[in-house]
């Protein structure tokens, strides 16, 4: 069989502090090569934490250098390009505005990114580097606008947070070191604390860590690539006792970077210390690589049920039950789009049928993690899971199904569900329900449920299965998970046995 030559991509990241271009050529083993990259310090965030809205000087820089980016991409023979913003245009009030502008003056697409989505990108970027590593390994990447704070297993993320702690945001924020202090300590102590395992390595990307293994090559007394923790701590008490004591190497900072130095370091500190780790691993690259990797992994794969398939296989400690409660879920929706009420759900979401058959294959995997919260584990791991052929916005719907497929019903008191629009509630509703039967349907995990036939009237439905044996634990495990279909239906819903 051919190799499969390298692809040649471009990722373009707006963020809060700088625009960045990376254009690479990635091989199928996810080596990047580099063609071209550049960085303007643009400083999109400035004022932000006051304002509430990007600078107005920044925006005029900023198209100038997203305009230079896709020349030099187009130029490079990339065969994709892609712009992603992150922070400052997610949380900024005029954000849509600005990527509207975008779209009409230079015909881009600048797709704004969920924090989540933003955490898994870093992690791409960093699982090369990780790839030795047995043990369960936190990532921390700093930003401007926020930090992301991921952890992993077998390479795999299982938990990822963002959290409002960027370097920049913080800067503007903060003048008070021991007011920061707090904050960051505020901030980042709950995520650490909701870690499901303790890690036993601290990786960091980002300009902060960037910036002290620069400083740590200068001082050559520990391995390559990993920094003691002492090191920041040292820089910390400069930075508060005398700037002129600093490294020669951050007074020679361009000012952009110098200025946020600071906050970068404490947040760094906090996460080290509050994980009892003393030294960071440095992980090179950050978003634009972790994109390039998802850019040239896309095409090979339109449909992400094949990816679903084989991180099931890797987490779930039993992907034979997963798969088959994927057929049931399959075959339940299928009948269901002809209830006036399903249909109509179904309808408006084509997708619909792709997020159930990843919430099904994916809703045990965080079992892997931990068994009493494995519906909200199974949740994180495919927030993060970057799999190919599926929308940003289709995988966070296929996470809150697989969430709600035991125990509480979707409910507006959960903080990512309410954030939904009403369409999006109305789609999870209808698929954790299905999702929750069908789950059921195999509570024994042996298969015995073959096939199932669904009948509904306006006064009752039922679900008639085929089965082999006894099914006295799926009919127990119907009676209750079923409820919710039921209430969906709006009609009282009950199983039977036959042919």
């Amino acid at each position: 069989m051919p190799t499969r030559e390298p692809r040649r991509v471009a990722a373009i990241d707006v963020g809060s502090n700088a625009v960045r271009l990376l254009v690479a050529d990635v091989s199928p083993g996810g080596r990047l090569t580099t063609i071209a990259q550049d960085r303007r310090p643009t400083q999109l965030a400035r004022d932000l934490a006051t304002t509430h809205r990007l600078d107005p000087a920044a925006i005029a820089p900023t198209l100038d250098a997203l305009r230079d980016f896709l020349a030099t991409a187009r130029r490079a023979r990339a065969g994709r390009i892609r712009a992603v913003a992150t922070s400052a245009v997610r949380d900024a009030s005029d954000g849509p505005d600005f990527v509207d502008l975008v779209q009409k003056r230079l015909g881009l697409d600048l797709r704004v990114i969920s924090g989540d989505h933003e955490a898994a990108l870093a992690f791409a970027s960093a699982a090369t580097k990780l790839r030795r590593t047995e043990q369960p390994v936190a990532l921390i990447d700093i930003g401007g606008g926020s930090a992301q704070l991921v952890l992993a297993i077998r390479e795999t993320p299982v938990f990822t947070r963002s959290l409002p702690l960027g370097a920049v945001r913080l800067a503007d924020a903060f003048s008070s070191v021991p007011a920061l202090r707090r904050h960051i300590r505020e901030a980042l102590g709950p995520a650490l604390k909701d870690l499901p395992l303790s890690p036993r390595t601290l990786a960091g990307t980002g300009g902060t860590i960037t910036t002290l293994a620069s400083i740590q090559a200068g001082i050559g007394r520990h391995p390559k690539d990993t920094i003691p923790l002492e090191l920041a701590r040292d820089l910390i008490r400069r930075f508060i006792d005398s700037a002129p004591l600093l490294p020669d190497f951050v007074h020679n900072l361009p000012p952009d970077r110098a200025g946020i130095l600071l906050p970068g370091l404490l947040v760094l500190e906090h996460a080290a210390a509050g994980l009892g780790l003393q030294s960071i691993v440095h992980a090179p690259g950050g978003l634009r690589e972790g994109l390039c990797r998802v850019l040239a992994a896309d095409p090979d794969e339109p449909d992400p049920v094949p990816a679903a398939r084989r991180l099931s296989r890797l987490l779930d400690p039993d992907p034979d039950h997963s798969r088959h409660v994927d057929r049931l879920a399959s075959s339940m929706l299928d009948q269901l789009a002809r209830h006036p009420a399903v249909g109509s759900v179904l309808a408006a979401e084509p997708d619909a049928r792709t997020i159930l058959r990843v919430a099904a294959l994916l809703h045990d995997t965080g079992a892997s993690v931990d068994y009493p919260t494995h519906h909200k584990r199974s949740r994180d791991i495919i927030l993060a899971s970057l799999l190919p052929g599926i929308s940003e916005r289709a995988t966070a719907l296929a996470s809150q199904v697989a969430r709600y497929h035991r125990k509480a019903e979707p409910s507006r008191r959960h903080p990512r569900f309410a954030a939904l629009s009403e369409p999006d509630r109305a789609v999870v509703r209808v698929l954790a329900a299905v999702l929750r039967a069908a789950d059921a349907l195999d509570r024994s995990h042996r298969g015995r449920v073959r096939s199932l036939h669904l009948t509904f009237s306006p006064r009752a439905a039922a679900v008639r299965v085929a089965a082999s044996g006894r099914i006295d634990a799926e009919r127990r495990a119907f009676a209750e998970k079923s409820r919710l279909l039921a209430r969906v239906l709006g009609v009282p819903l009950t199983l039977a046995a036959g042919a």
